[in-house]
């Protein structure tokens, strides 16, 4: 079965729509973006250009607890960490004495699965890039792109937590990290992270799931397809498939056109207004790229007849007509 990845908004706005597009398998060698290279060269002291660079990403830590550190990161501490990843340096096992692999240029904290209760985990996921050009740039990526190089960590500070338990501040409550309490594992809930210093590729991650990625989807199996759908809030396609547990990532969808600019190849669209359907489409869309939009039915709205679908392409758009009697006899 298909795996998905999905990008959500809470936009109740008309250009909150729904897109959905085949993507690449996880470890496309594909042009970074522009928006990605814009990134990429507030870093660089003489600009870059696409195919100079290599781009992957990794899940660098989560929010499940760590058995290893006895901590768990708050959704406000992954924020803070995803913000404070940018611009750090790729190590190898955290050796600070050497000279990076890599550089992270941008990050976002992403939904991924549930736990055992459930409920959704959050992940970081880093994206980081590296030079063609230089010694070793090739043997990096193959040995990536091959599973060699796959589990990664993340080196930070922090200067208080509370007790999972009690909610008891650094300790004070006498909860043992690690130590269960009727029937409740203790750990220090990390809200505030003072400080991020680097992420290494190690052989053995703390945090389970944490792992290299794609440049753009990563999924488990890399000959099955990978969706990408940006939705309004209560979406029921969203809805429908994240519980079927088809839902491979999720992010804000705001924050993520930019960085999906020319990188579909076949997008499914639902939205209420043709003009932001098409918009979204030549943003997204590659050269060669396809869109099936599906307009939507807004109460109210007379300028455009509800029900449409639409074929856009970068250089012509179609009306699909559809037939509605057997809606009207029923």
């Amino acid at each position: 079965m298909s795996q998905y990845s999905f990008l959500q908004t809470n936009d109740p706005s008309p250009a909150a729509a729904t897109v959905i597009t085949r993507s690449q398998p996880g470890f496309e060698d594909a042009p970074p973006s522009s928006a990605d290279m814009e990134a990429i060269n507030r870093y660089a002291a003489v600009p870059l250009r696409p195919e100079q660079v290599y781009v992957r990403s990794m899940y660098l830590c989560s929010s499940q607890p760590c058995s290893s550190d006895g901590c768990r990161f708050t959704r406000g501490a992954l924020e803070e960490i995803a913000e404070r990843i940018v611009g750090q340096s790729v190590l190898t096992g955290h050796d600070r004495t050497g000279l990076p692999l890599a550089r992270f240029f941008k990050a976002a904290v992403v939904e991924r699965g549930t736990d055992e209760n459930g409920e959704p985990l959050f992940f970081v996921r880093a994206w980081f890039y590296w030079l063609r050009d230089t010694s070793g740039a090739k043997d990096l990526r193959l040995n990536i792109d091959g599973g060699i190089y796959r589990e990664v960590s993340l080196a930070w500070k922090y200067d208080n937590w509370r007790c999972s338990i009690c909610q008891a501040a650094n300790g004070a409550c006498g909860h043992r990290p690690g130590e269960r309490y009727g029937g409740q594992t203790c750990y220090r809930l990390i809200g505030h992270v003072t400080e991020v210093l680097e992420g290494s590729l190690v052989y053995k991650s703390a945090d389970r799931g944490t792992c290299l990625a794609g440049a753009r989807t990563a999924l488990s199996n890399p000959r099955e397809a990978s969706f990408v759908l940006i939705c309004g809030a209560g979406d029921p396609v969203f809805h429908s498939l994240r519980e079927a547990g088809l839902i491979e990532e999720s992010h804000p969808a705001g924050e993520w056109l930019g960085p999906l600019a020319g990188s579909a190849e076949k997008l499914w669209v639902r939205c209420h207004s043709k003009t932001d359907a098409n918009r979204i489409a030549q943003q997204v869309l590659t050269p060669d790229g396809c869109c099936l939009a599906e307009i939507l039915p807004v109460s109210g709205n007379e300028m455009e007849p509800p029900g449409e679908i639409w074929i856009f392409t970068r250089e012509a758009s179609h009306r699909i007509p559809l037939d509605r009697s057997a809606e009207r006899e029923v």
